[in-house]
Protein backbone atom coordinates (compact mmCIF):
# COMPACT_ATOMS: atom_id res chain seq x y z
CA UNK A 1 0.00 0.00 0.00
CA UNK A 2 2.73 2.60 0.79
CA UNK A 3 4.68 1.59 -2.75
CA UNK A 4 1.57 2.07 -4.38
CA UNK A 5 0.68 5.30 -2.38
CA UNK A 6 4.66 6.17 -3.36
CA UNK A 7 3.79 5.75 -7.03
CA UNK A 8 0.43 7.66 -6.91
CA UNK A 9 2.60 11.01 -5.37
CA UNK A 10 4.98 10.56 -8.05
CA UNK A 11 2.36 10.70 -10.92
CA UNK A 12 0.58 13.85 -8.70
CA UNK A 13 3.98 15.18 -8.82
CA UNK A 14 4.83 15.03 -12.20
CA UNK A 15 1.02 16.70 -12.81
CA UNK A 16 1.53 19.63 -10.34
CA UNK A 17 4.95 20.27 -12.26
CA UNK A 18 3.56 20.06 -15.65
CA UNK A 19 0.63 22.27 -14.86
CA UNK A 20 3.02 25.37 -13.78
CA UNK A 21 5.25 24.92 -16.61
CA UNK A 22 3.66 24.85 -18.84
CA UNK A 23 1.69 28.08 -17.89
CA UNK A 24 4.52 29.20 -17.05
CA UNK A 25 6.56 28.57 -20.76
CA UNK A 26 3.24 30.21 -22.32
CA UNK A 27 3.95 33.43 -20.33
CA UNK A 28 7.45 33.21 -20.93
CA UNK A 29 7.52 33.19 -24.17
CA UNK A 30 4.51 35.73 -24.20
CA UNK A 31 6.59 38.41 -22.36
CA UNK A 32 9.75 38.02 -24.38
CA UNK A 33 7.66 38.50 -27.25
CA UNK A 34 5.95 41.60 -25.87
CA UNK A 35 8.98 42.90 -24.20
CA UNK A 36 11.10 43.48 -27.71
CA UNK A 37 9.40 46.54 -28.38
CA UNK A 38 9.46 47.85 -24.92
CA UNK A 39 13.46 46.56 -24.62
CA UNK A 40 14.65 48.49 -28.29
CA UNK A 41 12.35 51.50 -27.23
CA UNK A 42 14.03 51.83 -23.96
CA UNK A 43 17.39 51.38 -25.55
CA UNK A 44 17.34 54.38 -27.73
CA UNK A 45 15.28 56.49 -25.91
CA UNK A 46 14.72 57.45 -21.92
CA UNK A 47 11.02 58.48 -22.73
CA UNK A 48 11.37 61.95 -21.81
CA UNK A 49 8.11 62.23 -23.50
CA UNK A 50 6.68 59.05 -23.16
CA UNK A 51 2.92 58.66 -22.61
CA UNK A 52 1.10 56.93 -19.75
CA UNK A 53 0.07 54.01 -22.19
CA UNK A 54 3.78 53.43 -22.08
CA UNK A 55 3.64 53.13 -18.03
CA UNK A 56 0.40 50.53 -18.70
CA UNK A 57 1.80 48.20 -21.08
CA UNK A 58 4.92 47.82 -18.82
CA UNK A 59 2.73 46.99 -15.73
CA UNK A 60 1.06 44.32 -17.63
CA UNK A 61 4.04 42.88 -19.17
CA UNK A 62 5.52 42.77 -15.35
CA UNK A 63 2.60 40.60 -14.87
CA UNK A 64 3.34 38.12 -17.18
CA UNK A 65 7.05 38.11 -16.62
CA UNK A 66 6.73 37.57 -12.83
CA UNK A 67 4.09 35.53 -13.30
CA UNK A 68 5.82 33.23 -15.26
CA UNK A 69 8.50 33.12 -12.61
CA UNK A 70 5.89 32.69 -9.44
CA UNK A 71 4.31 29.82 -11.77
CA UNK A 72 7.89 28.35 -12.41
CA UNK A 73 8.82 28.34 -8.55
CA UNK A 74 5.21 26.63 -7.43
CA UNK A 75 5.78 23.77 -10.04
CA UNK A 76 8.09 21.50 -7.28
CA UNK A 77 6.10 19.98 -4.21
CA UNK A 78 7.42 20.37 -0.75
CA UNK A 79 10.10 17.53 -0.99
CA UNK A 80 10.52 16.97 -5.00
CA UNK A 81 14.29 17.49 -4.95
CA UNK A 82 14.90 16.78 -8.81
CA UNK A 83 11.60 19.45 -10.11
CA UNK A 84 13.02 21.92 -7.68
CA UNK A 85 16.42 21.59 -9.19
CA UNK A 86 14.81 21.74 -12.95
CA UNK A 87 13.34 24.45 -11.53
CA UNK A 88 16.44 26.48 -10.37
CA UNK A 89 18.13 26.15 -13.67
CA UNK A 90 15.76 27.57 -15.80
CA UNK A 91 15.15 30.34 -13.78
CA UNK A 92 18.48 31.02 -13.81
CA UNK A 93 19.13 30.26 -18.02
CA UNK A 94 16.33 33.04 -18.41
CA UNK A 95 17.79 35.49 -15.80
CA UNK A 96 21.19 34.95 -17.70
CA UNK A 97 19.76 35.31 -21.27
CA UNK A 98 17.41 38.28 -20.52
CA UNK A 99 20.28 40.42 -19.25
CA UNK A 100 22.33 39.47 -22.21
CA UNK A 101 19.33 40.84 -24.19
CA UNK A 102 18.80 44.14 -22.05
CA UNK A 103 22.80 44.78 -22.44
CA UNK A 104 22.71 44.14 -25.99
CA UNK A 105 19.57 46.31 -26.49
CA UNK A 106 21.59 49.25 -24.81
CA UNK A 107 25.21 49.28 -26.16
CA UNK A 108 24.08 48.24 -29.94
CA UNK A 109 22.11 51.36 -30.20
CA UNK A 110 24.02 54.48 -30.85
CA UNK A 111 22.90 56.41 -27.88
CA UNK A 112 23.70 55.84 -24.41
CA UNK A 113 22.83 57.98 -21.89
CA UNK A 114 23.33 57.74 -18.67
CA UNK A 115 20.44 56.86 -17.12
CA UNK A 116 19.92 53.85 -19.84
CA UNK A 117 23.66 52.81 -18.47
CA UNK A 118 22.63 52.91 -15.36
CA UNK A 119 19.42 50.74 -15.98
CA UNK A 120 21.59 48.09 -17.19
CA UNK A 121 23.84 48.23 -14.24
CA UNK A 122 21.58 47.77 -11.62
CA UNK A 123 19.58 44.43 -13.24
CA UNK A 124 23.38 43.39 -13.29
CA UNK A 125 23.48 43.98 -9.38
CA UNK A 126 19.83 42.70 -8.86
CA UNK A 127 19.68 39.44 -11.28
CA UNK A 128 23.27 38.74 -9.69
CA UNK A 129 21.64 38.36 -6.21
CA UNK A 130 19.47 35.97 -7.20
CA UNK A 131 22.36 34.09 -9.25
CA UNK A 132 24.10 33.75 -6.68
CA UNK A 133 21.54 32.57 -4.35
CA UNK A 134 20.22 30.34 -6.82
CA UNK A 135 24.08 28.46 -7.00
CA UNK A 136 23.85 28.15 -3.01
CA UNK A 137 20.25 26.70 -3.66
CA UNK A 138 21.48 24.31 -6.21
CA UNK A 139 24.44 23.06 -3.81
CA UNK A 140 21.80 22.01 -0.97
CA UNK A 141 20.97 18.20 -0.37
CA UNK A 142 17.63 18.50 0.68
CA UNK A 143 14.55 19.49 -1.24
CA UNK A 144 13.07 21.48 1.46
CA UNK A 145 16.60 23.20 2.33
CA UNK A 146 16.67 24.34 -1.51
CA UNK A 147 13.45 25.28 -1.72
CA UNK A 148 13.44 27.63 1.02
CA UNK A 149 16.55 29.40 -0.36
CA UNK A 150 15.05 29.43 -3.56
CA UNK A 151 11.80 30.98 -2.07
CA UNK A 152 14.42 34.01 0.13
CA UNK A 153 16.24 34.15 -2.84
CA UNK A 154 13.07 35.10 -4.81
CA UNK A 155 11.86 37.85 -1.96
CA UNK A 156 14.62 39.18 -1.44
CA UNK A 157 15.03 39.64 -4.93
CA UNK A 158 11.90 41.20 -5.52
CA UNK A 159 12.59 44.04 -2.96
CA UNK A 160 15.95 44.86 -4.30
CA UNK A 161 13.83 44.88 -7.73
CA UNK A 162 11.53 47.45 -6.34
CA UNK A 163 14.33 49.37 -4.89
CA UNK A 164 15.50 49.57 -8.50
CA UNK A 165 12.36 50.70 -10.05
CA UNK A 166 12.30 53.68 -7.57
CA UNK A 167 15.57 54.95 -8.26
CA UNK A 168 15.40 54.53 -12.05
CA UNK A 169 12.16 55.98 -11.54
CA UNK A 170 13.67 59.43 -10.01
CA UNK A 171 16.80 59.02 -12.13
CA UNK A 172 14.78 58.80 -15.06
CA UNK A 173 12.74 61.88 -14.51
CA UNK A 174 16.16 63.98 -13.35
CA UNK A 175 17.43 63.13 -16.54
CA UNK A 176 14.29 64.30 -18.32
CA UNK A 177 14.25 67.40 -15.76
CA UNK A 178 10.70 66.82 -15.23
CA UNK A 179 8.69 64.21 -13.70
CA UNK A 180 5.59 63.36 -15.78
CA UNK A 181 3.25 60.28 -16.39
CA UNK A 182 5.75 58.53 -18.61
CA UNK A 183 8.36 58.39 -16.15
CA UNK A 184 6.05 56.08 -14.05
CA UNK A 185 7.21 53.65 -16.98
CA UNK A 186 9.52 52.05 -14.21
CA UNK A 187 7.61 52.05 -11.38
CA UNK A 188 5.07 50.51 -13.12
CA UNK A 189 6.72 47.29 -12.66
CA UNK A 190 6.72 47.16 -8.60
CA UNK A 191 2.96 46.14 -8.02
CA UNK A 192 3.90 42.79 -9.48
CA UNK A 193 7.17 42.07 -7.98
CA UNK A 194 5.63 42.94 -4.69
CA UNK A 195 2.55 40.25 -5.26
CA UNK A 196 5.39 37.73 -5.72
CA UNK A 197 7.91 39.32 -2.92
CA UNK A 198 4.81 38.31 -0.50
CA UNK A 199 3.95 34.91 -2.55
CA UNK A 200 7.76 34.13 -1.23
CA UNK A 201 7.11 34.71 2.54
CA UNK A 202 4.15 32.94 2.60
CA UNK A 203 5.00 29.30 2.84
CA UNK A 204 1.39 29.00 3.97
CA UNK A 205 -0.32 30.58 0.54
CA UNK A 206 1.78 27.77 -1.10
CA UNK A 207 0.72 25.01 0.72
CA UNK A 208 -2.54 25.74 -0.13
CA UNK A 209 -1.89 26.15 -3.73
CA UNK A 210 -0.89 22.71 -4.04
CA UNK A 211 -3.44 21.13 -1.69
CA UNK A 212 -6.04 22.21 -4.01
CA UNK A 213 -4.29 21.10 -7.10
CA UNK A 214 -4.24 18.00 -5.57
CA UNK A 215 -7.99 17.96 -5.25
CA UNK A 216 -8.26 19.08 -8.26
CA UNK A 217 -5.75 16.22 -10.33
CA UNK A 218 -6.53 13.07 -7.25
CA UNK A 219 -10.67 12.84 -7.29
CA UNK A 220 -10.42 9.72 -5.88
CA UNK A 221 -10.43 9.75 -2.21
CA UNK A 222 -8.25 6.41 -1.60
CA UNK A 223 -5.75 7.90 -4.35
CA UNK A 224 -5.27 11.02 -2.00
CA UNK A 225 -4.88 9.15 0.75
CA UNK A 226 -2.41 7.00 0.19
CA UNK A 227 -0.52 9.68 -1.75
CA UNK A 228 -0.96 11.87 1.40
CA UNK A 229 0.11 8.85 3.72
CA UNK A 230 3.38 8.20 1.33
CA UNK A 231 4.33 11.76 1.54
CA UNK A 232 4.71 12.04 5.22
CA UNK A 233 8.29 10.54 4.54
CA UNK A 234 8.37 11.63 0.64
CA UNK A 235 11.87 10.74 -1.08
CA UNK A 236 13.73 11.73 2.17
CA UNK A 237 15.90 9.12 2.88
CA UNK A 238 15.14 6.69 5.62
CA UNK A 239 18.21 7.69 7.41
CA UNK A 240 17.77 11.27 7.23
CA UNK A 241 13.75 10.42 8.80
CA UNK A 242 15.05 8.11 11.58
CA UNK A 243 18.09 10.47 12.58
CA UNK A 244 15.37 13.75 12.81
CA UNK A 245 13.04 11.45 14.49
CA UNK A 246 15.83 10.59 16.88
CA UNK A 247 16.15 14.01 17.62
CA UNK A 248 12.44 15.37 17.74
CA UNK A 249 11.02 12.37 19.58
CA UNK A 250 8.95 13.43 23.19
CA UNK A 251 7.01 11.77 25.48
CA UNK A 252 4.76 12.89 28.66
CA UNK A 253 3.98 11.59 31.78
CA UNK A 254 0.10 10.68 31.80
CA UNK A 255 -0.68 12.39 35.27
CA UNK A 256 0.38 15.58 33.59
CA UNK A 257 -2.79 15.55 31.07
CA UNK A 258 -5.99 16.50 32.42
CA UNK A 259 -9.45 15.84 30.74
CA UNK A 260 -9.47 19.30 29.19
CA UNK A 261 -5.91 18.27 27.10
CA UNK A 262 -8.16 15.77 25.14
CA UNK A 263 -11.41 18.01 24.55
CA UNK A 264 -9.60 20.24 21.66
CA UNK A 265 -6.31 20.60 19.11
CA UNK A 266 -5.67 23.91 20.19
CA UNK A 267 -2.16 24.37 20.04
CA UNK A 268 -1.14 24.78 23.81
CA UNK A 269 2.75 25.96 24.47
CA UNK A 270 2.84 25.59 28.01
CA UNK A 271 1.31 22.04 27.68
CA UNK A 272 4.34 21.55 24.94
CA UNK A 273 7.19 22.78 27.31
CA UNK A 274 5.59 19.82 30.26
CA UNK A 275 6.29 16.88 27.59
CA UNK A 276 10.25 16.41 27.43
CA UNK A 277 13.02 14.68 24.63
CA UNK A 278 12.72 10.71 25.13
CA UNK A 279 14.58 8.50 23.98
CA UNK A 280 13.31 5.86 20.72
CA UNK A 281 11.61 2.83 22.50
CA UNK A 282 11.36 4.43 26.32
CA UNK A 283 7.88 5.65 25.82
CA UNK A 284 5.57 3.08 26.59
CA UNK A 285 2.32 4.15 24.44
CA UNK A 286 1.22 5.94 21.58
CA UNK A 287 -1.93 7.39 22.12
CA UNK A 288 -3.89 7.56 18.79
CA UNK A 289 -7.27 8.70 18.77
CA UNK A 290 -9.83 11.02 17.18
CA UNK A 291 -10.80 14.88 18.22
CA UNK A 292 -14.48 14.55 17.42
CA UNK A 293 -14.99 11.81 20.10
CA UNK A 294 -16.47 12.84 23.44
CA UNK A 295 -13.68 14.04 25.36
CA UNK A 296 -14.97 12.93 28.72
CA UNK A 297 -15.22 9.10 27.55
CA UNK A 298 -11.66 8.92 25.68
CA UNK A 299 -10.30 10.55 28.94
CA UNK A 300 -12.23 7.55 31.04
CA UNK A 301 -10.62 5.06 28.84
CA UNK A 302 -7.49 6.65 28.94
CA UNK A 303 -7.47 6.83 33.12
CA UNK A 304 -7.97 2.98 32.93
CA UNK A 305 -5.26 1.88 30.97
CA UNK A 306 -3.46 4.31 33.31
CA UNK A 307 -4.65 2.20 36.11
CA UNK A 308 -3.41 -0.80 34.71
CA UNK A 309 -0.46 0.36 33.99
CA UNK A 310 0.54 1.75 37.49
CA UNK A 311 -0.61 -1.31 38.67
CA UNK A 312 1.58 -3.56 36.80
CA UNK A 313 4.87 -1.23 36.36
CA UNK A 314 4.27 0.43 39.79
CA UNK A 315 4.88 4.10 37.89
CA UNK A 316 3.45 6.39 35.67
CA UNK A 317 3.01 5.76 32.32
CA UNK A 318 5.27 7.91 29.64
CA UNK A 319 3.09 8.72 26.39
CA UNK A 320 3.20 10.46 23.02
CA UNK A 321 0.19 12.65 22.34
CA UNK A 322 0.01 14.50 19.70
CA UNK A 323 -0.88 17.99 21.12
CA UNK A 324 1.94 17.46 23.81
CA UNK A 325 4.38 16.11 21.63
CA UNK A 326 4.00 18.02 18.21
CA UNK A 327 5.97 21.04 17.66
CA UNK A 328 3.27 23.59 16.74
CA UNK A 329 6.01 25.81 15.36
CA UNK A 330 7.50 23.12 13.13
CA UNK A 331 4.40 20.32 12.37
CA UNK A 332 6.07 19.59 9.35
CA UNK A 333 9.35 17.48 10.34
CA UNK A 334 7.18 16.34 13.28
CA UNK A 335 4.48 14.78 11.03
CA UNK A 336 7.46 13.39 8.44
CA UNK A 337 8.79 11.79 11.50
CA UNK A 338 5.48 10.23 12.66
CA UNK A 339 6.00 6.71 11.18
CA UNK A 340 9.50 6.55 13.58
CA UNK A 341 7.36 7.93 16.25
CA UNK A 342 4.93 5.59 16.51
CA UNK A 343 7.72 2.39 16.01
CA UNK A 344 9.67 4.10 18.92
CA UNK A 345 6.71 3.67 21.21
CA UNK A 346 6.37 -0.27 23.41
CA UNK A 347 2.61 0.04 22.38
CA UNK A 348 -0.43 1.58 20.87
CA UNK A 349 -3.31 2.79 22.93
CA UNK A 350 -6.62 3.55 20.92
CA UNK A 351 -8.98 5.12 22.14
CA UNK A 352 -11.67 4.09 19.70
CA UNK A 353 -14.69 6.09 19.51
CA UNK A 354 -17.95 6.68 17.37
CA UNK A 355 -15.35 8.62 14.50
CA UNK A 356 -12.17 6.83 15.32
CA UNK A 357 -12.78 4.56 12.46
CA UNK A 358 -13.79 7.42 10.15
CA UNK A 359 -11.21 9.38 10.23
CA UNK A 360 -8.24 8.89 7.95
CA UNK A 361 -5.70 10.59 10.21
CA UNK A 362 -6.38 7.76 12.53
CA UNK A 363 -7.00 4.46 10.56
Amino acid sequence: QIHSGQIVLQRLRCKVAACFMIVAVVLGVGAEIAYLPWARSAAHSVVCHASASWAIYAFFLSLVWYGRMLLLSLAPLADDLRVTRIVLFIDLSILILSDFQNAWQTFISGHHPWVSLMRVWLLFIKDGLFLCGGVLALRCRLASDMQRLMWKTLAVWMAFGCLTCLVLTAANASYCGRFGEGQLYQAAWMPAQVVVMLAALRPGWRHRVHAKLNKIFEVRSNKRAAAGIAGLVGSTPASEVLAEATKRFRSIPLDQLDCDDVTDNEPDPGLFSKSLPTQLHRCDAFVSHSWRDSAPEKWAALQHWRGEFMSIRGREPRVWFDKCCVDQTNIQADLRCLPVFLSGCRRMVVLCGVTYLTRLWCV
